[in-house]
């Protein structure tokens, strides 16, 4: 998004099995880097039907915390 809050594009960045997926924070924001982004919106499913978060994804939010990328809690 712009800082008029405007959509610049839109990108998928992995697909995943119906159990994992393999993605490097790089990889996630190399586009949002190039659009010159102010903001991102970040989406995923929990195709198993399972929503409570896995150890991976809470380590990968921790990262992202740790580098002021997202919010300090939850939506």
């Amino acid at each position: 998004m712009n800082q008029a809050n405007k959509i610049l594009h839109i990108e998928l960045v992995a697909l995943g099995s119906s159990n994992m997926i393999n993605i490097k924070p790089r990889e996630t924001f190399r586009m949002a880097i190039y659009k010159l982004a102010v903001q991102v919106i970040m989406v995923h499913n929990h195709p198993g039907g399972n929503v409570t978060p896995s150890g991976h994804l809470e380590k990968f939010e921790m990262f992202l915390w740790s580098r002021d990328v997202l919010p300090c809690s939850r939506a």
